[in-house]
């Protein structure tokens, strides 16, 4: 997923899911996932969070989401495991992300880096349980 996002950052690519982390990693990526599901089949509560997810970034009109992907340009993460990586356009920067494992700390974000050199640096805190993902947007 890293290679073909940082290679066409202005792309929509399609994320075949295949298990919970795989819709964590395509709400990170800013891609559109499928699934195949069985009547019957439980559906794992991380593919819930990715549309819940998606739903409230469209509802926000998320800066940069998911077209103007940056990568982690800008981006402190408290640690490896936390997955995290940015979108920036002129209306400001989103930044998703989740965890691997628990992860406690902040997130920093050098806005000069994405074009905004008038707001500095900002910092969110996250605290998330393992495969739990989240968002923040700096306008």
């Amino acid at each position: 997923m890293e290679i073909v996002r940082y290679t066409h950052p202005d792309k929509l690519v399609t994320c075949f899911a295949s298990s919970p982390k795989d819709a964590l990693r395509a709400f990170v990526y800013g891609m559109h996932m499928l699934v195949t599901y069985n009547k019957g089949q439980i559906i794992p509560p991380e593919y819930h969070q990715f549309v819940a997810l998606r739903k409230e970034l469209r509802e926000q009109s998320a800066p940069g989401y998911p077209q103007a992907f940056r990568d982690d340009r800008g981006l402190t993460s408290p640690g490896a495991g936390l997955v995290a990586k940015v979108y920036a356009d002129d209306a400001g920067i989103t930044v998703a992300y989740y965890s691997e494992e628990a992860v406690q700390g902040e997130v920093t974000v050098d806005c000069a880096a994405l074009g905004h050199p008038e707001w500095g640096i900002k910092r969110q805190a996250v605290d998330l349980a393992p495969l739990e993902a989240g968002y923040f947007i700096i306008r």
